[in-house]
């Protein structure tokens, strides 16, 4: 799977909560070399769900808030 794919997947969520929680679940199953798009679609999601808004590319300022 792609980033893209991914970041769908954490999209179905709607609290910051939520994605953790898919995350958590997930994280054991990915194979190794997917890691780098999964954890780029977790960052990204909550970055999103942060601001409120959904984002083709996150705006580098909005890094700055997703911890």
């Amino acid at each position: 799977m792609n980033r893209i794919e991914y970041l769908y997947k954490f999209r179905k969520c709607l609290k910051l909560d939520s994605v953790e929680r898919l995350y958590e679940h997930m994280r054991d199953k990915i194979p190794d070399c997917d890691q780098l798009a999964f954890i780029g679609a977790y960052d990204h999601r909550k970055a999103e769900i942060i601001f409120g808004t959904v984002w083709d590319k996150v705006p580098q300022q909005a890094w700055g808030m997703v911890k």
